[in-house]
C-alpha cells in the first residue's frame, strides 16, 4: 500500500481480485508496489500453503528493498501464527503482551485497541 501524494495510504485486498485474471500475477504485483503489509493472524492464515510459499517471502522482499513494514494483527490465537511471525512486533497490545483480539472481552476493545495502534504506525510512515 504505497502513500499517495497527500500521505495517504491506499489499501487492497484479495477480495478486490478480478474473475478471469490470473490471481496470483496480481498478487504479487501489488506485493512488489507495496511499502506496509498488514497481515490478520489466524490459524486459516498461518497454515496456507499459498501465505507461507509465495506471499511471505514476497513481502519480506518487498520490506527489504523499500524500507516498508509488516504489521501483523492477531484475530485469533494461533500457535503457527506465533511461530511463523512472532518476530513481528505485532498488534494489539494489552499490558505489554500481544493479545488477540478473539481473546479481548469485550472483543470490540480488542479491535478498537488494534485500530489505535495500527494508525499510530500508519501516522509514523
Amino acid at each position: 500500500m504505497p502513500a499517495g501524494p497527500s500521505g495517504a495510504h491506499s489499501f487492497w485486498i484479495d477480495r478486490d481480485l478480478t474473475a478471469g485474471r490470473i490471481w496470483d500475477d496480481d498478487i504479487q504485483n501489488r506485493i512488489a508496489d507495496s511499502d506496509l503489509f498488514i497481515l490478520l493472524g489466524s490459524a486459516n492464515f498461518a497454515a496456507s500453503d499459498y501465505i507461507h510459499d509465495h506471499e511471505w517471502p514476497a513481502d519480506r522482499g518487498a520490506v527489504r528493498t523499500c524500507d516498508g513494514l509488516i504489521i501483523p494483527v492477531m484475530l485469533r490465537d494461533s500457535y503457527h501464527f506465533s511461530r511463523t511471525f512472532g518476530h513481528l512486533h505485532g498488534i494489539p497490545m494489552f499490558k505489554g503482551n500481544l493479545r488477540s483480539i478473539g481473546d479481548w472481552h469485550p472483543q470490540n476493545n480488542g479491535h478498537n485497541t488494534a485500530v489505535k495502534e495500527l494508525h499510530g504506525r500508519l501516522k509514523d510512515t
